[in-house]
């Protein structure tokens, strides 16, 4: 397996490549979330109780690595019924900023359990 540093170079390079794609199939949709999951991006928690807006582009480099944590899952999650929620984020940016945050927030490591993470807030 690869070790943390290539597992976040991969998923910047995948991010860059897949926001090219104006149309996405499911193995590409599959393969963002893959490459997400890589660096424990997606973690399970309530999403849809969580009763937190989007951040706007200026808010993102404030956000804590929870929030990064919750905000990347939600995302992934909501575009199972919303399909285009996902692939949106992604081409406008905000998916990438999010995870950049996520990776400076972990110091470059793969992230932790959300729980964990959270009691030590």
């Amino acid at each position: 397996m690869a070790d943390e540093a290539e597992r976040w170079e991969c998923l910047f390079a995948g991010l860059k490549e897949f926001a090219q794609i104006e149309y996405p199939d499911e193995l590409q949709i599959g393969r963002v979330n893959s490459l997400l999951g890589s660096v424990h991006l997606l973690q399970p928690f309530k999403w849809t109780s969580w009763n937190v807006p989007f951040p706007s582009p200026e808010e993102i480099p404030g956000l804590s690595l929870v929030e990064c944590i919750k905000q990347i899952t939600r995302l992934a999650r909501a575009d199972r019924t919303n399909e285009g929620i996902l692939w949106g984020a992604l081409r406008s940016g905000a998916l990438e900023a999010l995870c950049r945050t996520a990776h400076e927030r972990s110091g470059g490591q793969v992230v932790g359990l959300l729980s964990d993470l959270e009691s030590a807030d």
